[in-house]
């Protein structure tokens, strides 16, 4: 009976040392911790609220960070249900008040629907995407760059660091909510290590704060989503180096 209730307070605590105690950067490759840590970041995503539904765990690190210098290149309005403006709206709030970014200056939404629609049927051409990006680059002298995507045709940009989303292949892996990312803290943290690897932990708060700014994405599925996806506790990036064809 004792030994249940003790084992039961302790599980508690070292529960709610882990909520409290994020979010938390780990990682053996040194470079791309300052990238992020130094660096000029460009977050790429797809649609408005993907920044909250993937990446609040990343966002979240980078603005408690003393010298946080971010952009946001959102590719599409999300038009579907012909909601476009009302979303780019709220990814502006969104990112203003939950990761206090300058969305004036350091925001670009792409409103592009005939080369890049919001539809899941059709594939976005990279020859279509690269020119904002590298507009992005150019403008915020961008160093690293976080985004779902291989983008490895920017080989011609030198010197950028590029961290790449990993996705859960695994269902019920992906959707075990603080389950999966706590036992990959402890893996990581005291067993192994992959090199080309950064984790970065948090709790859900901004993810859920975040997508609360989303009011006409955040439906009950959604919510569920926020709670028990791995996304909104943990993200997982490779880190890849570029270099231009003259220095390899």
């Amino acid at each position: 009976m004792w030994v249940e209730i003790i084992l039961s307070i302790f599980l508690l605590f070292v529960f709610c040392y882990w909520f409290f105690h994020i979010p938390t950067l780990l990682t053996t490759c040194r470079h791309a911790e300052l990238a992020l840590k130094r660096g000029k970041v460009l977050l790429v995503i797809a649609h408005p609220d993907d920044e909250s539904m993937f990446f609040s765990p990343i966002l979240s690190y980078l603005m408690n960070l003393r010298d946080m210098n971010l952009s946001v290149l959102c590719l599409s309005q999300g038009e579907t249900e012909e909601l476009g403006k009302i979303r780019a709206k709220e990814l502006e709030e969104c990112l203003k008040h939950v990761y206090g970014l300058n969305v004036h200056t350091h925001l670009k939404i792409i409103d592009d629907k005939k080369n890049l629609p919001d539809n899941i049927t059709i594939f976005w051409k990279s020859d279509v995407i690269i020119p904002y990006i590298q507009s992005m680059i150019t403008i915020h002298g961008v160093d690293t760059i976080i985004t779902f995507d291989d983008i490895g045709m920017l080989s011609s940009q030198s010197n950028l660091c590029v961290l790449k989303l990993k996705s859960q292949k695994t269902l019920w892996r992906k959707y075990t909510g603080c389950l999966e990312p706590f036992i990959q803290y402890l893996l990581h943290k005291y067993f192994f290590w992959q090199s080309d690897c950064v984790v970065v932990f948090n709790n859900i708060k901004n993810g859920w704060t975040g997508m609360s700014h989303h009011h006409s994405q955040f439906l009950w599925f959604r919510k569920l989503f926020v709670i028990f996806s791995q996304y909104c506790w943990m993200n997982t990036f490779f880190v890849e180096f570029t270099t231009s064809d003259h220095e390899k």
